[in-house]
């Protein structure tokens, strides 16, 4: 969960949330990491009756999340055809995200901050970049 957007505009809104010590540490029953195979990425909307549905998602293998010091991957999300609330496939989203999932049981403890993608501070805004296009 997201809690609100940290810019909100009509067409788009953008958030920026990272893990903190605070958080508490996701457990899954779980043997190793091939168990769990598939990734999902969900976007809610509250709804007054029925309250939280997936209005969009993505799904991705567990394997392009192995490395411990991820770069930032940008997901295009698929509208949930069940729900039927975003029609259009290019209305979906896009989310860029950080995501690294660590097998205790291979592995053992790891600990996050002896790397730099998650020892930094989040940035709140990203960085501008110029970008010339020419079309005929």
């Amino acid at each position: 969960m997201s809690g609100a957007p940290r810019l909100a505009k009509k067409k788009f809104s953008r958030y920026n949330v990272g893990i903190t010590n605070d958080d508490p540490i996701i457990e899954m029953p779980y043997i190793n990491i091939n168990d769990i195979g598939t990734i999902y990425v969900y976007l809610h909307k509250k709804y007054r009756i029925g309250g939280m549905k997936r209005v969009c998602f993505w799904k991705g293998d567990i394997i392009e999340f192995v490395n411990p010091n991820p770069e930032l991957k940008w997901i295009e999300l698929e509208p949930d055809l069940a729900i039927g609330k975003v029609k259009e496939h290019y209305k979906a989203g896009i989310v860029g995200i950080k995501l690294s999932i660590h097998d205790v049981s291979a592995n053992g403890k790891i600990d996050w901050l002896n790397y730099p993608t998650w020892s930094k501070k989040i940035p709140k805004r990203p960085p501008n970049i110029k970008v010339r296009i020419f079309v005929w």
